[in-house]
């Protein structure tokens, strides 16, 4: 996520979000970068550890057919600090 959101959201880079979306949640480390414009979130989905597709509701394109698996609106929470116990 790019700094402005992440002072927003009070988090600093390494601590642990919880990503929520309409049908599911997963958890993360945040990595704040430049390269992302204010209210963008990535997740990388080649990773076990976050299974982000299950963010995603599971809908065909009526025309290609192809899954909508490239973005959905998310709520960010803060989890706990780098560093921090819990």
């Amino acid at each position: 996520m790019c700094e402005s959101d992440a002072k927003r959201l009070a988090v600093t880079g390494g601590d642990e979000v919880k990503i929520i979306s309409a049908v599911g949640e997963v958890t993360a480390r945040v990595k704040i970068t430049d390269t992302l414009r204010k209210g963008l979130v990535f997740v990388p989905f080649s990773f076990p550890e976050t299974p982000v597709n299950g963010l995603f509701d599971i809908i065909l394109d009526p025309e290609t057919k192809a899954p909508s698996l490239k973005a959905c609106n998310v709520a960010i929470e803060k989890i706990r600090a780098e560093g921090e116990q819990g």
